[in-house]
């Protein structure tokens, strides 16, 4: 009977003493995983913010989650999205340069990286990046799309019918087929007309 008021009032005691001065009980060892579900909820929050497309206010808290470092490359991964999809290509840019860093191969951060230079006006080092990946990855019709779509932004038309070709042989079921020839054929006449006017 002595030890379980000895433990009582031991147990007592340690309450009294964990309690804080706003009179929050805080247990031994759960201080770290109250700051990191702060961490979660920060990241949680700027998801929403992120799908309400705030993006200033998504970045915020993607930085202040970012700071928790099992949470910090998903954040990072989270904040290049977000300055991509807020035109803040330089951010952008040097964020997915940064995580290709770290994966190399990953196709996808490759195919996101020149897509924001494109964006950028860096066509020339997009353009490589695509035929990287056409090269790697010459099943994948969505680079071979986007590398055709640099091709207009140079206003290279000469190049187009290679890969236009390529595109109607391993992809001939591709919506963007008619749309490609469409946009190639005005081009072409756009160019006729300039030359007509340049006599």
């Amino acid at each position: 009977m002595h030890k379980i008021k000895y433990l009582s009032v031991i147990f007592f005691s340690l309450f009294i003493i964990s309690c804080n001065t706003t009179g929050k009980l805080t247990l031994f060892g759960s201080e770290k995983q109250v700051i990191d579900n702060l961490y979660v909820e920060y990241m949680n929050i700027g998801d929403v913010y992120y799908s309400l497309e705030k993006y200033d206010k998504a970045i915020e808290y993607y930085k202040k989650a970012s700071e928790n470092d099992e949470l910090y490359w998903s954040c990072f991964y989270k904040l290049a999205k977000t300055y991509a999809l807020s035109s803040n290509w330089a951010e952008a840019s040097v964020s997915f340069e940064k995580l290709l860093e770290r994966d190399p191969e990953n196709s996808n951060l490759k195919a996101s990286l020149a897509y924001i230079k494109a964006l950028n006006g860096q066509v020339e080092e997009a353009k490589k990046i695509y035929e990287e990946l056409i090269e790697q990855f010459p099943e994948n019709q969505l680079f071979l799309e986007n590398y055709i779509a640099i091709l207009f932004l140079e206003k290279n038309t000469a190049e187009i019918a290679v890969p236009l070709s390529v595109l109607k042989d391993l992809f001939p079921e591709s919506a963007n087929i008619t749309k490609i020839e469409n946009q190639l054929k005005n081009e072409l006449e756009k160019q006729k007309q300039e030359e007509i006017k340049k006599e």
